[in-house]
């Protein structure tokens, strides 16, 4: 028996697998480094005297000078070049200096201000003036710091001490002749063209301390910094790695053409098979030099990791195993310090005269050999490695360096060198690393996504399929889960059961915080994953309005007000965050297309464009900041978003919700209308609006709160009818509870019935004996009266017969004795009678009190006994109902469910659209709050190196607050959100998942609350330029056995989804119901890639026909696959086909001609060479229609024409899919790889939503796994 696993054992395991998981996704990124754009270069082989074919004779910081003009401006606010033309053309003094402030011309001092003088028609002076005593002390100043020189020659040093005393001779000159404005001193540098675009102006600040008088500093030159990278080859590198992958094991058919088509669009293919990247280079180090040409500081010096990984690729030996670990770029630690120390020791290196040593050619060659010895990679040792060919040329790039000019405060700030992904991942290995050596298993390093996202197990499952009378389905979408918010959509549009149940998934932890907090959405084309996420970001929306409704004054969500020099914000109340959204993805257009999409006015509907003007009059021009939002549509500079005017002229924007972020172009776009049009226009208040702001606050609070209770009363009445209509166990317990009251209540009734029947008899047996007692009693009392009577009579005659009572005084006696006793027993026997009587009665009226109760409380239990028996004859009725009644089994390809209408679909719009006006309204009543946090977080995105975490904190909280939504690339995440650490903000949406490698997400999961991904892992997959043998070298050494951790983001996030289910892996929350399109593209992609799991909505087919032309009126004919066999002459040649090219030329033609507008047709080849040639064939049937210039074929071929790839998030409603290969055998890998997966055909296929025309050799693709379903299911057609 074995002995039991502790929990501490299950926690290393996990851990292990975790660290092992990182260190895998390391390994692949340390060979994705960052490839040189358009780089500006150094030639390094350049000798003086010989610049022929060379743009640069001298190196950039040889040339530079500063030239300044000191004067007056009278516009002080404005621009330095501005106020560089006043003081130019306002005359003073002028001085131009190289970048170690050395004079360039002579200056002379009187000469000059005379001049200055001159122009201020205050020439000649009197003697004795103010002027001239102002020139004589000046002057006299003057000669002290210049040694006694009247006149600087060149090459005079410009102090501090020098550019003060102008400066203050200047201002008094000023002051004496009554001249206004301000003296500046401003300065312009001649950087060239190539490193600068715009001029850069800069104001000389001498110091005003005591070192203002020194004669040997020169503070008042700011200098920038030029950043001096050094190449590696990466096609020299590309080549190690195909042969080192070669050494592993050999590449199959597929895995070469896969190779080949995943290369970067400059690749080609020589003679020898080798592939070839034109020119492409990454970066082995960088290093800054001062434009006054010093090098250094030291800690500008970066060795990228790609240069070690590339040493250790090239040192190793032992193919084709690796150690564990492998590349082990720590060992190269030492070699880096030795580095570093060459390094600061030239940076401390001064020349002969003292001064420090400037930076020439034979400084940057000295320091590219040391750096490429220590590292190991000069040429001597490459080219004993087992991966070099001697064909691949040199590794280091020796003949050229790029340099690019380091903008003001991103000095000694490295370039990005190495992967996107490899900080973030490395951070991520240290601290888990550190959680485990501090022994601690208490507290959690990683955010709880992430935990999820590297764990191994899964929670428990429940396989949708598997619910064969819906009642897991019903229990998941029942109105008491359906979310608060709703985007406003037209409210007779429904999501199908699959999206709700998502949707319901996802926001159960907005308001309650309990939920799964990873969760995946497999959403294949057309089945409305863009819908879903509107209404989640409602949700959140309002789950945020929630918590802000509990605020008396907008001002109290804040918490601390912080003041650190300069720098002052306010921290904020944990109640309002957690709801912040990042919309992510490895898709550039997907980020973009979301962000742009949410605010614009057609993703709304046309009732609720009506409903906010009329709800909010006047108010609802800058509803919910929309007048910002139709700013940011603008500044992205794209046609669509300044040609998206209605034709009445609304705005284009209905709301401020998104913003596209990320990379510096986008930053810069946001950046510049955020803080010149909301920041300092919109949140400067006018006096009015600072009145209003507390009322329109209150009014703000009180109609959402008003709508969130309107829809509660709604949610709970269809709770209620749901719970009746679903759910008999309520029934069952009434049914029971009845039961049994019914019961108790006619035991009670028997016994009540019969205690009344004994009192009544017991009654009628006393009535009838008081009867008799009172008959007695009557008798009684006569035979009383009379024996009184007598008594009385004889009392009276002896009273009257005096004489005779005294003689007969002794009968008398007796006679009244006689009578009195008589009269007592009497009297006594009526008093016996007369109480019988009266106990009797009281006991009669008693007994009758007691029945009259008892008669009422039997009345009372009748009336009980009727009710219960009408209630229980009610619910037997239901009851029966029920079990009569037909039942729909609930499933995910229900299009609707039937408890949401459109009444409640209308108030939890409404809701939304409050929550939103709240939102508008806190950041008005709370402006100066918002103001300083706001203009904290434009230059946190600019510079976020130069805040500590708390202000960035409060700086993104603060912007999402006005902003709900921002995007981003996951390249740009790590940037972008650099100093905020684990669950510093709400959500992640991570959209396109399925094209997203898993270590691409890490750092983004770390830094969220809450995660949904939401793709489709049958879509394409993500590219991969590292071979597949490397790869699988790489997850061996680090305990990896290939799987998911190799694949995509969906696929991670789906095995921790515990809703879903199971096709050949475990699919996480799929959307089914499929609404783009027509058949038979739809059947052949739900066959073909989806099992056969998705429905169809709405008709199969509608007219599609020719718009102009000959053929107007006619339909287009239906898809087909047009058969084109290979000629003789195409055998062996590359897999572009000339035939089929003539063939789709014909067909694009023939649309043209009938007036198919070109946006409509999309044109795709599964290779290169192919997307290449049809897309000039497109451009020329546009050209040919005569409807269109060269320029806009160009353009329009560029867009509609292309790769797989690059079709991937478009729809049209023709496509043509032009297969090319090689001809017959030679072809097969190429058609192998084409068929290794059904994505690629997929992604084609479900582009399009109406025709879909395939032009290829049938033959050739007939035998092909996934090409199969498109024969077989198209109509073959022969070619024009």
């Amino acid at each position: 028996m074995s002995a039991p696993v502790s929990i501490l054992e299950v926690m290393t395991t996990a851990t292990q697998y975790s660290l092992d998981v990182l260190g895998y996704w390391c390994a692949v990124e340390l060979f994705s480094p960052q490839s040189w754009k358009n780089p500006q270069k150094i030639n390094l082989r350049q000798s003086v005297g010989h610049s022929e074919n060379t743009q640069y004779q001298n190196l950039p910081w040889e040339d530079l000078r500063a030239d300044m003009f000191i004067g007056l401006t009278q516009r002080t606010r404005s621009s330095f070049e501005e106020q560089y033309s006043q003081v130019k053309f306002g005359g003073g003094y002028h001085i131009q200096t190289n970048m170690q402030a050395r004079l360039q011309q002579p200056l002379s001092f009187i000469e000059s201000t005379e001049t200055w003088l001159k122009k201020q028609n205050a020439w000649p002076y009197e003697n004795n003036s103010p002027i001239q005593t102002i020139i004589q002390q000046a002057h006299q100043e003057w000669l002290e710091l210049t040694y006694g020189s009247e006149t600087l020659p060149t090459g005079s040093f410009v102090s501090d001490a020098l550019i003060g005393l102008l400066v203050d001779t200047m201002e008094n000159l000023a002051h004496a002749t009554n001249r206004s404005g301000r003296v500046q001193a401003i300065y312009l540098k001649n950087y060239p063209h190539k490193y600068r675009e715009k001029p850069y102006y800069m104001k000389a600040n001498p110091p005003k301390d005591a070192s203002a008088k020194n004669r040997k500093t020169s503070a008042w030159l700011h200098h920038e910094y030029f950043c001096i990278q050094v190449g590696l080859s990466q096609q020299v590198v590309f080549n190690a790695l195909h042969n080192a992958s070669t050494l592993i094991r050999e590449f199959t058919p597929a895995e070469k053409v896969r190779e080949e088509e995943t290369l970067p669009s400059s690749s080609t293919r020589d003679d020898a098979k080798r592939y070839t990247l034109k020119k492409t280079t990454a970066s082995m180090m960088c290093f800054e030099v001062r434009d006054d040409g010093t090098l250094g500081p030291d800690s500008s010096l970066a060795i990228s990791q790609y240069a070690k990984a590339v040493s250790c690729l090239f040192a190793h030996n032992c193919w084709p195993t690796c150690p564990t670990g492998w590349p082990d770029i720590k060992q190269l630690d030492d070699n880096e310090r030795r580095i570093r120390i060459m390094f600061s020791e030239l940076v401390g290196a001064v020349a002969p005269d003292g001064s420090p040593r400037r930076v020439s050619r034979n400084t940057l060659n000295y320091i590219i050999d040391a750096a490429a010895n220590e590292l190991g990679l000069d040429d001597k040792t490459i080219r004993q490695s087992p991966v070099y060919e001697q064909a691949d040329g040199n590794l280091i790039d020796r003949d050229s360096v790029s340099c690019r000019l380091v903008k003001g405060g991103d000095a000694n700030e490295s370039p990005l060198m190495d992967s996107f992904y490899i900080s973030d991942l490395e951070a991520l290995y240290n601290i888990k690393c550190q959680e485990i050596a501090s022994g601690s298993h208490t507290s959690e390093t990683f955010s709880e996504p992430l935990k999820r996202y590297l764990s191994q197990t899964h929670p428990e499952r429940f396989d949708l399929t598997e619910d064969p009378d819906g009642a897991l389905l019903d229990k998941l979408t029942q109105p008491n889960r359906i979310p608060d918010g709703r985007w406003p959509s037209k409210s007779n549009q429904f999501q199908s059961t699959a999206q709700q149940l998502a949707i319901n998934q996802i926001t159960a932890t907005a308001n309650s915080g309990q939920g799964d907090y990873l969760l995946g959405v497999n959403g294949p084309p057309g089945t409305g994953k863009t819908t879903l996420l509107k209404d989640v970001i409602s949700e959140i929306i309002v789950a945020r309005a929630s918590q802000l409704a509990r605020f008396e004054r907008p001002e109290d969500i804040f918490k601390t007000h912080v003041t650190n020099g300069p720098l002052n914000y306010w921290t904020l109340q944990p109640a309002v965050i957690g709801y912040e959204i990042v919309v992510a993805s490895s898709n550039n257009k997907a980020v973009e297309n979301i962000s742009q999409d949410l605010p614009r006015t057609e993703s709304l509907a046309t009732d609720w464009q009506s409903w906010i003007e009329n709800e909010y009059g006047r108010e609802s021009k800058d509803y919910a900041f929309r007048q910002l939002a139709e700013e940011l549509l603008k500044s992205d500079g794209k046609k669509e978003a300044t040609a998206n005017k209605t034709d009445d002229d609304s705005p284009s924007a209905w709301a401020l919700l998104a913003a596209t972020l990320g990379n510096a172009t986008n930053k810069s776009k946001f950046i510049g209308p955020f803080e010149s049009r909301f920041i300092r226009e919109r949140l400067n208040l006018s006096n009015a609006e600072y009145r209003s702001a507390n009322h329109n606050w209150r009014e703000a609070r009180k109609a959402f709160k008003s709508a969130l209770q309107k829809e509660a009363e709604l949610c709970e009445r269809r709770e209620a009818a749901f719970i009746a209509n679903h759910d008999p166990s309520d029934l069952l317990r009434a049914q029971e509870r009845l039961k049994n009251d019914l019961g108790e209540v006619q035991i009670c009734l028997q016994k009540k019935n019969r205690d009344l029947d004994t009192n009544r008899e017991q009654a009628q047996d006393l009535q009838l004996q008081l009867n008799e007692s009172c008959r007695k009693g009557d008798e009684a009392i006569n035979a009383w009266q009379e024996a009184e009577i007598f008594y009385n009579a004889h009392q009276q005659y002896w009273a009257t017969h005096f004489f005779e009572s005294l003689i007969h005084f002794k009968k008398r006696k007796e006679d009244e004795k006689s009578a009195y006793i008589a009269k007592e027993q009497a009297r006594l026997k009526k008093q016996n009678l007369c109480d019988t009587a009266n106990s009797e009665y009281y006991s009669l009226a008693r007994l009758n009190a007691t029945i009259n109760t008892e008669s009422s409380e039997v009345s009372m239990l009748s009336t009980r006994e009727s009710n219960l028996s009408a209630q229980l004859n009610e619910v037997n009725a239901k009851l029966e109902d029920y079990q009569n009644r037909p039942k729909h089994i609930s499933t995910l390809s229900d299009e609707r469910l039937d408890w949401i209408d459109q009444e409640w679909n209308t108030a939890r719009t409404e809701l939304f659209m409050a929550a939103l006006r709240l939102h508008q309204q806190l950041v008005i009543g709370a402006v100066q709050q918002f103001r300083e946090n706001l203009t904290l977080a434009c230059k946190v995105m600019q510079q976020p190196r130069h805040f500590d975490q708390q202000a960035q904190l409060a700086a993104w909280q603060s912007l999402f607050l006005v902003v709900p939504v921002i995007s981003s690339s996951f390249a740009s995440v790590s940037g972008m959100f650099r100093g905020l650490g684990k669950e510093s903000l709400g959500w992640a949406i991570i959209d396109e998942a399925g094209q997203a490698t898993p270590q691409s997400a890490a750092g983004l999961l770390q830094r969220v609350h809450h995660a949904v991904a939401v793709g489709d892992p049958m879509q394409l997959e993500p590219i991969d330029t590292l071979p597949a043998q490397m790869r699988e070298l790489l997850a061996d050494t680090h305990n990896i056995v290939m799987g998911r951790e190799s694949h995509n983001v969906q696929e991670m996030v789906d095995h921790q989804t515990r809703y879903g289910l199971e096709a050949e892996q475990w699919v996480g929350m799929p959307l089914v119901v499929h609404r783009r399109c027509e058949e038979p593209m739809f059947s052949i992609c739900n066959e073909m890639a989806y099992s056969g799991r998705m429905v169809r909505a709405g008709a199969e087919h509608t007219p599609c026909l020719y718009m102009a032309g000959t053929k107007e009126g006619i339909a287009i004919p239906p898809s087909c696959w047009y058969d084109i066999p290979a000629g003789p002459d195409e055998i062996g040649k590359n897999k572009w086909r000339l035939k089929e090219g003539h063939e789709l030329y014909a067909r694009l033609t023939d649309l043209i001609e009938g007036g198919i507008a070109p946006e409509q047709i999309l044109v795709i080849a599964p290779f290169k060479v192919g997307a290449n040639k049809v897309q000039d064939i497109f451009r020329s049937a546009l050209k040919q229609s005569g409807h269109y210039s060269h320029g806009r074929a160009a353009e329009l071929a560029a867009n509609q024409a292309g790769t797989v790839h690059t079709s991937q998030g478009r729809e049209a409603d023709i496509v043509f899919l032009v297969m090319g290969s090689t001809p017959g055998k030679p072809g097969c890998g190429s058609r192998d790889w084409v068929n290794s997966s059904p994505n690629m055909l997929n992604v084609a296929v479900s582009r399009a939503k109406r025709r879909l025309y395939v032009i290829g050799n049938v033959r050739d693709w007939e035998s092909g796994k996934y090409s199969e379903y498109l024969i077989r299911s198209l109509p073959i057609r022969n070619p024009s």
